[in-house]
């Protein structure tokens, strides 16, 4: 039992993990529950397995009101700010090397940073996780002053490696830049664009 476990400078709750040898299968069995608030917010429940060729996962992961702070770690140096909660089921099977994460994530309140042009942005929506990608659908988009835009696309990768994009932005009077000298000397100022992006 861990109290207050963190994880990047984010408290995730109060921590209960089992673990078992299974000799006979050559596998550790994992569960494991966060408490936060009263809340089970995380609970994980599956096996790793050792075997000669490539070691398998199957994890099954439920989240409540998850906040996912602690995740933008993984986001650094392209947005920073990171904020919101996360419900729904995810699942992790295949091997070390090859994993394979699918399932459903609803994100509310979401808001985040793109550094490189200081402009920030908030929205709640669904996520589909299929094996090779992360896709969403009417996604609404709002900027600091309250303008929206329309997302539609998906972020592709390889077994959670070499992500790329395909997304499509319709956007309307949203802030695109909000820098200072301090940012870039060579360019800086606020701007907002309206028409159709696709990001690829």
């Amino acid at each position: 039992n861990v109290q207050n476990l963190s994880w990047f400078n984010d408290t995730l709750g109060d921590t209960e993990i089992h673990t078992k040898w299974d000799s006979r299968l050559n596998r550790v069995d994992v569960t494991g529950i966060a408490t936060r608030g009263g809340e089970k917010n995380i609970q994980v429940e599956g096996y790793y397995q050792i075997t000669k060729e490539d070691d398998i996962l199957d994890f099954t992961a439920k989240l409540q009101k998850t906040y996912i702070q602690s995740f933008g770690h993984y986001l650094k140096g392209l947005v920073s700010n990171l904020s919101g909660i996360a419900s729904g089921e995810l699942f992790l099977k295949g091997t070390a090397k090859k994993p394979e994460l699918t399932g459903k994530v609803y994100l509310q309140k979401v808001g985040f940073m793109i550094d490189y042009l200081k402009t920030s942005y908030t929205f709640s929506t669904e996520v589909d996780i299929l094996e090779d990608r992360f896709t969403f659908r009417e996604l609404i988009l709002n900027d600091v002053k309250g303008n929206q835009s329309i997302v539609n696309g998906y972020i592709r990768h390889e077994h959670l490696d070499n992500f790329y994009f395909d997304i499509g932005i319709k956007a309307n009077k949203m802030q695109v830049l909000n820098t200072g000298p301090a940012d870039n000397d060579m360019y800086y100022g606020v701007a907002y664009a309206s028409g159709v992006v696709n990001i690829e």
